[in-house]
């Protein structure tokens, strides 16, 4: 969403990166953004995620639909404090927000330069081998 190489390595830039794929999410999930949100996707779940593989396990916990009986428990708070984070649910809403970003990419609201080059490509092992040996 911004005009920066994907490989910046601007200061503060991944934070606001992330904040703005946030807001494409939706109202539900605009409280935990900002330096002010007591759970705080950024520093709770994204940087923990990326850096150790892990979320901050005392903030959050993760869980799967299974056993929840169709009830709403995603980004509701469990009696020890903790918000569920349902797994299928994120990777729903944030299927709709790649959705919506892609709509606007296509309509011409972000006309930047990287977006015509690849970001992520997945070769087969055999191609890979050609190319190496």
């Amino acid at each position: 969403m911004d005009s920066e190489p994907f490989d910046s390595e601007e200061p503060g830039l991944s934070k606001t990166r992330f904040n703005n794929g946030m807001s494409l999410l939706g109202k539900k999930y605009q409280e935990f953004i900002g330096k002010k949100a007591e759970i705080n996707f950024y520093k709770d779940f994204r940087c923990p995620m990326v850096h150790q593989f892990k979320h901050n396990q005392k903030k959050i916990t993760l869980a799967t639909r299974i056993g929840v009986d169709h009830q709403q428990v995603h980004l509701s708070k469990n009696v020890k404090g903790l918000l569920y984070v349902v797994i299928e649910d994120f990777y729903e809403d944030i299927e709709r927000a790649a959705k919506k970003l892609i709509k606007k990419i296509e309509g011409g609201e972000y006309d930047v330069l990287k977006l015509k080059n690849p970001y992520l490509t997945i070769n087969k092992i055999d191609e890979m081998r050609q190319i190496t040996t």
